[in-house]
């Protein structure tokens, strides 16, 4: 392939991965205003109580990124990927705790309330769906026990952090599409 169809190709793909991150929420915001703008009240906080679950999954994913040693069963496995990836979800699950914090309180002039309930909700999905793949891996690796991969992780360990991790993401995400939907119902309705 010459050299000048790579880097159109290239730059298509950037400008269309550019174009979907800048038009989706854009128009997604402008379809559905009520999502992007919940207001989590204190009938909300009983849900949420799993937001310290998300705190300490976070940190334990934040701690083996720097190098901690607990729970880790084979240190010398620990690559820069496998740290990389655990210092992004636990940098997504602290922002997730940050942000539905925020909406639980009155609204600030500081932080747009759209920027951070979009934060709440990618915290979420990304707690959900890496925790949920994560999950069925390390189960995978927990029953077969291949001898050509090893994970620096104690598998026990990790599985209780995804399936937390899956919960939770799950757990903040219906609790924000519950506090969006207050937003249209009549006031006075009971939301139970």
């Amino acid at each position: 392939m010459p050299g000048w169809e790579a880097a159109l190709i290239q730059t298509g793909f950037i400008g269309m991965g550019l174009g979907l991150a800048l038009g989706l929420p854009a128009y997604l915001r402008r379809r559905w205003p009520g999502v992007f703008t919940p207001r989590l009240g204190a009938h909300d906080g009983r849900r949420l109580d799993l937001l310290v679950v998300v705190t300490v999954v976070g940190g334990f994913w934040l701690s083996w990124t720097a190098g901690s040693p607990i729970a880790i069963d084979h240190l010398a496995a620990r690559e820069a990927g496998w740290r990389a990836l655990n210092g992004v979800s636990g940098a997504w699950a602290l922002i997730t705790v940050a942000s539905v914090a925020a909406l639980r309180r009155p609204a600030s002039p500081r932080a747009p309330r759209q920027f951070v309930a979009a934060l709440a909700w990618v915290g979420s999905g990304s707690l959900f769906a890496w925790g949920g793949w994560r999950l069925a891996i390390t189960l995978y690796l927990s029953a077969t026990r291949p001898h050509d991969v090893t994970m620096p992780e104690n598998l026990g360990v990790a599985a209780l952090l995804h399936a937390l991790a899956l919960l939770s993401g799950a757990t903040v995400a219906r609790a924000l599409a519950r506090g969006a939907a207050g937003i249209h119902e009549p006031l006075g309705r009971d939301r139970a």
